[in-house]
């Protein structure tokens, strides 16, 4: 019978549970019933894994990233080069935090006429309804026709992604514990590790930072969760060489006097295709004394080394998420002139039949907007700390 690895209880129908390998929060989707208790599961899902997927959620929704449980893709309180906030929806659409509606009078010969200046037009229906108390006179059916869509320039907006921090390290040596014991590994050779990602070790570099080696990711339009463990019967070092999204790397020291036999696992999952990459890595470590002995002599060149790697490869996964959107919103805007021209013409065959040139012009002119928008659009800033 399966044990839980945290705790050692054993693992029955009435307490066991489905762990994910990496944390579903941050798009994993490999998982297993045989690793943790439900106890230790949810544990470590409100603690360690928590805080993993908050310090990537921005990132997350920026990729538009499917999870498990539906969530609202929204990154709040973006600031702005003028300062105003605002929230991104699905990491593209933003939308003014705190917006204060205008609504003003202008006395014409006949007639009052109202000036609304709203976040959109949703917004400005509601105000509408209000006024209606006010004046009666306001028609449900005609007032649309009164109403001019303006687009405003929202300029730069920056967003924030930090990486690391002590329970983001555990939450990493979780991942290569998960995938260890899942590729058939024993729990003895990872017990040091579990004591640090339990707080009962210090982690005295048994989880750290570490560049992206060159050639180990990215291939075209890939983003992707990579974990390689490796073990080395010369130096008695078992250890996992984790990259999450591409950009972050990080070394986990899984054992320091490993005596079993030669492991070698090497897992790659692409969370925008949503599948499984073959690919073997390749990447040698020095074991954790080495390590540590580097650190003490090169710690300003290995941190420059690493600070240089992530934000090189943060760019071009931003570079990734922008194609994504830009396809996701242009496929949205022609299935909706689709839909709109099977709803009036209900036998229309797009491969023989001609667009009616009305639709035509109103389709070809959002899609004129949106490539206008594409070309002058201000791309997020991103600022990255690394902790």
């Amino acid at each position: 019978m399966n044990k839980c690895y945290n705790c050692d209880v054993n693992l029955g129908k009435d307490n066991k549970s489905f762990e994910h390998i990496i944390p579903n929060s941050i798009g994993g989707k490999l998982k297993s019933s045989c690793l943790l208790c439900r106890k230790c599961n949810s544990y470590f899902g409100e603690t360690i894994d928590a805080e993993l997927g908050k310090q990537f959620n921005n990132l997350v929704v920026f990729l538009n990233l499917k999870r498990d449980r539906n969530k609202d893709y929204i990154i709040k309180n973006v600031i702005a080069d003028s300062g105003k906030k605002y929230n991104l929806i699905d990491g593209v659409l933003p939308v003014r935090v705190g917006y204060n509606p205008i609504v003003k009078e202008i006395q014409n010969v006949n007639k009052t006429l109202l000036k609304i200046e709203a976040r959109d037009i949703n917004h400005a229906n509601q105000i509408i309804k209000g006024l209606k108390r006010k004046y009666p006179s306001i028609k449900e059916s005609n007032h649309l026709l009164e109403i001019k869509k303006t687009d405003a320039h929202v300029g730069g907006l920056k967003l924030d992604l930090t990486v690391g921090g002590e329970e983001i390290c555990k939450a990493v040596g979780k991942i290569a514990i998960n995938l260890y014991l899942h590729s058939g590994g024993t729990k003895e050779n990872i017990e040091m590790l579990l004591k640090v990602i339990n707080g009962n070790e210090k982690n005295i570099y048994h989880i750290h930072h570490y560049p992206v080696i060159k050639g180990t990711i990215f291939n075209g339009l890939e983003v992707s969760h990579n974990i390689f463990i490796k073990s080395c019967s010369k130096r008695k070092i078992l250890y996992a060489y984790v990259i999450l999204f591409s950009y972050a790397a990080f070394v986990v020291n899984l054992c320091d006097d490993y005596q079993g036999d030669d492991f070698f696992v090497d897992y790659c999952y692409d969370v925008l295709e949503q599948k499984s990459i073959d690919r073997t890595s390749l990447f040698d470590y020095c074991g954790r004394q080495l390590f540590v002995e580097n650190m003490d002599i090169n710690y300003a060149e290995i941190n420059n080394a690493i600070i240089k790697s992530t934000q090189a490869n943060l760019r071009d996964v931003l570079l990734v998420a922008d194609y994504y959107q830009t396809k996701k919103i242009f496929e949205d805007i022609v299935h909706k002139w689709e839909l709109e021209i099977k709803k009036h013409f209900p036998n229309f065959d797009f491969s023989v039949d001609e667009i009616p040139t009305e639709i035509k012009m109103k389709r070809d002119n959002e899609l004129k907007d949106f490539f206008d928008h594409v070309k002058n659009r201000a791309k997020p800033t991103v600022v990255t700390n690394i902790v």
